[in-house]
């Protein structure tokens, strides 16, 4: 809506305000089935052994195995040492009060990554807490927080894919979907790549059966949507591909940035449509989608 300034008369006061309406499709918010990575069931122990980076001293973590579970001596993190692909998800059940998932872990050292996300319970607010960080956790960007309340033994899963999202459930039950932009204002560009997953865990706190895996990655069937400047997603990947065998040259990265744009543009030139550079119903008809 805009208004005339002051001093001017606007002849027509019917003009002055319009609406858009654009339909954005959710990523695919089925829980996925995860393996489990870890049980946990072994003899006591002062850290949490093979497969797993962690911080020592005088060969002791912050976390441990102890009664078959992943106790917390001291506020600590620990990430497993295999990472995964750019659509991922972890898991594990709740075994006595707050905890944290890590995902997408990548940078800084194997004990102390830079960059990752943080999926955390907070039982004393009732609220799962979608952060990002660039610095290994000294300071978080919050993304999402979602009213949730959890106990003893509900199972905290997390899936972050390749386009920005973030899923959270609390057992079968989807709390919520948080994008977080991998490019321009307020980025986390790491969130478009792989990496590894952990917990995170305060002082006291128990879990139980990580879970975790790489996914299938989250199609967009090409011509379910329409494609415009800025847009990601493996439909704007499958559209980059067809305009390659069409003579554009464009960069298939799954963005839709300028040149994809202009190519966009010159095929509705040559066929006689309006040059909007925008992939809509028409469009798709044309190259036979």
């Amino acid at each position: 809506t805009i208004a005339a300034p002051s001093g001017t008369v606007d002849p027509d006061n019917s003009n002055n305000s319009a609406t858009d309406t654009d339909t954005v499709p959710l990523p695919n918010t089925a829980l996925p089935s995860l393996t489990v990575l870890d049980a946990f069931t072994r003899t006591n122990a002062n850290t949490l052994g093979n497969g797993w980076n962690q911080s020592t001293n005088g060969g002791s973590a912050a976390i441990r195995v102890n009664a078959n579970q992943a106790l917390a001596n001291a506020q600590g993190q620990a990430l497993r040492a295999i990472g995964f692909g750019a659509d991922q998800g972890a898991a594990f059940d709740l075994a006595n009060a707050s905890a944290a998932l890590i995902l997408k872990a990548t940078g800084g050292t194997t004990n102390q990554p830079a960059n990752f996300i943080l999926v955390s319970y907070d039982s004393s607010a009732h609220a799962v807490n979608v952060a990002t960080t660039t610095n290994g956790g000294n300071s978080l960007t919050a993304r999402a927080a979602f009213a949730a309340s959890l106990g003893v033994p509900d199972t905290l899963s997390a899936v972050a894919r390749a386009d920005g999202s973030v899923s959270v459930w609390k057992n079968s039950q989807l709390i919520g979907v948080v994008r977080i932009p991998t490019s321009g204002a307020g980025s986390w560009s790491q969130g478009s790549g792989g990496g590894r997953i952990g917990i995170r865990l305060p002082n006291g706190s128990r879990i139980d059966n990580l879970r975790g895996g790489t996914l299938a990655a989250n199609l967009v069937p090409l011509g379910s949507r329409v494609l415009r400047l800025g847009m990601r997603g493996a439909d704007v990947t499958q559209l980059q591909r067809i305009l390659r065998t069409r003579g554009r040259t464009v960069t298939i990265n799954g963005s839709f940035g300028a040149t994809t744009q202009r190519a966009v543009k010159t095929l509705q030139r040559r066929w006689g449509l309006r040059a909007t550079g925008i992939a809509n119903r028409t469009f798709f008809k044309h190259l036979g989608k």
